[in-house]
């Protein structure tokens, strides 16, 4: 296992966090599990931005993932404009397909 430091939006972030908690899930694992559902082929656009109120921002992330999934990321993240748009807009569409495949 190896670290991934990134930074990501506090939207996505905050969508992660309640979506991790309600999966039973660490956010470690939920991470991963958006990182891997992402398709190369169908790359998420990113959320919107938030203009107002405490989502506004980013943070640091250092989640320990398997090389593999790194590596997938790192594919995945050359496509951005940065890291942290692509880890924002891969988080948040995996937010986003869990909510509807309810």
């Amino acid at each position: 296992m190896l670290p991934l430091q990134v930074r990501i939006s506090l939207y996505a972030h905050d969508k992660a966090y309640k979506m991790a908690l309600e999966s039973g899930v660490t956010l470690t694992k939920f991470y991963e599990l958006a990182i891997n559902h992402t398709d190369l082929n169908c790359l998420p656009v990113m959320h919107r931005e938030v203009c107002e109120g405490d989502l506004i921002g980013t943070r640091p992330i250092s989640p320990w993932l398997e090389p593999d999934t790194i590596t997938q990321f790192n594919e995945i993240s050359k496509k951005y404009r940065n890291q942290t748009v692509a880890m924002s807009a891969i988080v948040n569409a995996y937010c986003d397909f869990l909510d509807t495949s309810e």
